[in-house]
C-alpha cells in the first residue's frame, strides 16, 4: 500500500530498521504506528461517536495495549528529550552567565551560535567549571592587552584553542594601585547585585 501509494518500491527491512521506535509489529501482516492515531484522532475516548469506530478496529487488530504501551512509550521519550533539552539550556546559561559576570559583558544565553560552540566542547569531555577557569585565565591573561583584549568573546573563548586556554599559565604579578581600586570596585558592584562565589 505504502509503495503504491508513494509510486517508489519500500523495502521492509530498511524502513523497521528506519522507524524502529515508531512502528509495532502486531504480526505478520501488522504493523502499528501508535503516534499516528493520536496525531489523527488525538486521545481516544470511547463516549465519542467518531472514536469507537477507532477503538473497535483497534480491538479486532489486537493492537489496544501496544496503543498504550507504544504511545507511553513514545510520549516517555519525548519528555526525555524535553528533560535533555533543559538540562542542555542549564549548562549552557550557566556558562554565558559566568562569562557575562566575569567579563562585564551581556552575551545572550539563547544564541545558537554560542550553544553550538558549547556543546562542541562539552562533547569533548569539558566540564562547566573548565568553562569558568578559561573565563577568568584568559580575562587574566588578555584583560590588559589592547590588542587582544577584543578577543574575550565566546567565538574566540569556546574554540578549538579551549584545551589550551583551560591550561594557560598566569604569571603573578603584584597589582598597583589602580588594580587594587578595580578589583575593590569590580568587588562592590558584585555585592550590590548580590552575586557570589565568583573567583
Amino acid at each position: 500500500m505504502a509503495s503504491f501509494c508513494i509510486g517508489k518500491e519500500i523495502n521492509e527491512k530498511e524502513v523497521l530498521a528506519t522507524y524502529i521506535d515508531r512502528i509495532h509489529i502486531v504480526d505478520k501482516e501488522t504493523w502499528f504506528i501508535p503516534k499516528f492515531v493520536h496525531f489523527q484522532y488525538g486521545a481516544l475516548n470511547p463516549s465519542v461517536n467518531c472514536h469507537k469506530s477507532v477503538i473497535a478496529e483497534l480491538k479486532m487488530e489486537r493492537v489496544t495495549k501496544q496503543l498504550a504501551k507504544g504511545y507511553s512509550t513514545l510520549q516517555d521519550k519525548d519528555k526525555d528529550k524535553d528533560k535533555d533539552k533543559d538540562k542542555d539550556k542549564e549548562y549552557i546559561n550557566l556558562i554565558v552567565t559566568d562569562l557575562n559576570c566575569v567579563l562585564g559583558t551581556n552575551y545572550k544565553t539563547t544564541s545558537t551560535k554560542t550553544a553550538d560552540l558549547i556543546d562542541y566542547r562539552i562533547n569533548d569531555g569539558f566540564t562547566v567549571e573548565d568553562f569558568k577557569k578559561v573565563h577568568r585565565n584568559m580575562l587574566l591573561a588578555w584583560g590588559a592587552d589592547n590588542k587582544m583584549v577584543k578577543y574575550l568573546r565566546p567565538e574566540t573563548l569556546y574554540g578549538t584553542k579551549f584545551e589550551s586556554y583551560l591550561n594557560q599559565k598566569i604569571p603573578t604579578t603584584k597589582l598597583t594601585s589602580q588594580g587594587v581600586g578595580a578589583y575593590l570596585v569590580g568587588q562592590t558592584w558584585l555585592k550590590e547585585k548580590g552575586i557570589t562565589n565568583v573567583r
